[in-house]
C-alpha cells in the first residue's frame, strides 16, 4: 500500500519467521479486501443492492491479478535479499502459486462468473480484464522476453478479432486496432520501451482498481453513478494512485533492483513531491468535490478525505517503521475509513 531508512527489510526467511501482520500482504489478500470494502461503500452510498456473486468475483479477480503480477515480478534477476518480503515469498513459493493457486482461482472465477453474474456485467468485466492484461503485459512481463512477445501476439490477435466481431462503430474499431498494433510495434522495438514510462504505472493501476470497484455499481445503477469517468470513480482512482505512490516511495530501495517501472525510479522527484500531493488532494476532496456533485457522494468524499489524512499521518511517522510495516499500513489507511463508514450505517 520508509524511504528514510536503510534497506533493513524484515526478512521472510524461515530463520526469522514472518510477522503476523504481514501474512495478508504476502498472500496478496490485502488488495482484494480493500476492493470489496470500496465496492461496498459505493453500493451503500448510492443504495445499490449487489448480488453476493458481485463481491466474490471481484475478490477473486483482484486476487488473481495480484498473484500473477507478483509471480512475474519474482523472476527478477536479483537475489532474494534485495527483494521485498512479498516478492521473495513468491519466489520461494512460485510453483505453488503458478500450479495451484492461480489455476484454482481462475477456474473458480470463471464458474462463478457464468453462474452468478449477468451477461452485461460479464462483458464489462471482460473488457476491463483485457485492459488489465495489457497493463500486466507491459509493466510486469516485459522483463521476460518470450512471455512479453507471445503475450503481445495473443492480446493483439484477440483484441482485433473481438473489435471486428462486435457491432462497434468503424472509427472506434480502427482507432483501437491501431493502438493495439502500435503497442505490438513497441514490444518488438526495445529502444521504444521507454514510451510506457511516460505515464506512471501507479496512475494506471489506481484507475483500473477504481474501475474494478465501481463496475457492478455502475451497472446496477444503470450508469447513473460510478461511470468510468464519473467524479466518484476519478476521486477513488486518485486516492488509489496515492496509495501506490506511497508504496513506491517506501520501497524505492528494493524497486531500484527489481522494478525499473516504479514511479520512484522513473520520476525520482516524486519522493519529495508526495507530501504536497497529499495536501493538494486532501484539500480538493474536502472542499471542492462536495460542492460540485450530487449529495450522495458526501459520505464517500469524507472517507476519501479521511484516508488521505491517514496516509499523511503515516508519512510523517514512516521513518520509524520498516518498509514492510509501512506497506501494510498504507493499505490500512485506505481501508479503515470504509470500515468506519459501513459500521456507522
Amino acid at each position: 500500500m520508509a524511504f528514510f531508512m536503510s534497506n533493513s527489510a524484515i526478512s521472510d526467511s524461515p530463520r526469522t519467521g514472518i510477522k503476523w501482520w504481514l501474512w495478508l500482504n504476502l498472500l496478496s489478500l490485502d488488495a482484494p479486501i480493500v476492493a470489496i470494502l470500496w465496492q461496498s461503500a459505493l453500493a451503500h452510498c448510492y443504495r445499490v443492492n449487489l448480488l453476493p456473486g458481485a463481491q466474490i468475483t471481484l475478490f477473486l479477480a483482484v486476487w488473481l491479478i495480484y498473484m500473477v503480477d507478483r509471480v512475474l515480478d519474482s523472476y527478477a534477476p536479483v537475489s532474494a535479499e534485495r527483494m521485498s518480503a512479498r516478492h521473495a515469498f513468491y519466489r520461494r513459493n512460485r510453483k505453488l502459486f503458478s500450479m495451484v493457486a492461480i489455476p484454482a482461482a481462475s477456474v473458480l472465477l470463471a464458474l462463478l462468473s457464468f453462474l452468478t453474474i449477468p451477461a452485461a456485467v460479464m462483458v464489462r468485466g471482460a473488457t476491463l480484464a483485457f485492459v488489465v492484461a495489457l497493463y500486466l503485459l507491459h509493466f510486469a512481463a516485459r522483463k521476460h522476453r518470450t512471455i512479453y512477445i507471445t503475450g503481445n501476439i495473443i492480446i493483439c490477435a484477440l483484441g482485433i478479432a473481438a473489435l471486428w466481431w462486435l457491432p462497434l462503430p468503424p472509427n472506434f474499431r480502427l482507432g483501437v486496432s491501431s493502438g493495439l498494433l502500435g503497442m505490438f510495434a513497441v514490444a518488438l522495438t526495445p529502444r521504444w520501451h521507454g514510451i510506457f514510462q511516460m505515464v506512471p504505472k501507479e496512475l494506471i493501476c489506481g484507475y483500473l482498481f477504481a474501475m474494478g470497484c465501481s463496475l457492478n455499481v455502475g451497472f446496477y445503477s444503470m450508469d447513473a453513478y460510478a461511470r468510468p469517468f464519473s467524479p466518484e470513480v476519478l476521486l477513488m482512482a486518485l486516492l488509489f494512485t496515492l496509495n501506490c505512490v506511497a508504496i513506491a516511495c517506501y520501497e524505492r530501495q528494493t524497486d531500484a533492483a527489481t522494478d525499473p517501472n516504479s514511479i520512484s525510479q522513473t520520476w525520482p522527484g516524486i519522493v519529495r513531491m508526495y507530501p504536497a500531493l497529499l495536501v493538494t488532494f486532501g484539500v480538493f476532496a474536502a472542499i471542492i468535490v462536495p460542492r460540485a456533485i450530487h449529495p450522495e457522494m458526501i459520505s464517500l468524499t469524507l472517507a476519501v478525505t479521511l484516508s488521505t489524512l491517514f496516509l499523511a499521518t503515516l508519512h510523517v511517522f514512516a521513518r520509524r517503521f520498516t518498509p514492510e510495516l509501512s506497506r501494510v499500513l498504507v493499505d490500512v489507511a485506505v481501508a479503515l475509513p470504509i470500515v468506519l463508514l459501513i459500521a456507522r450505517a
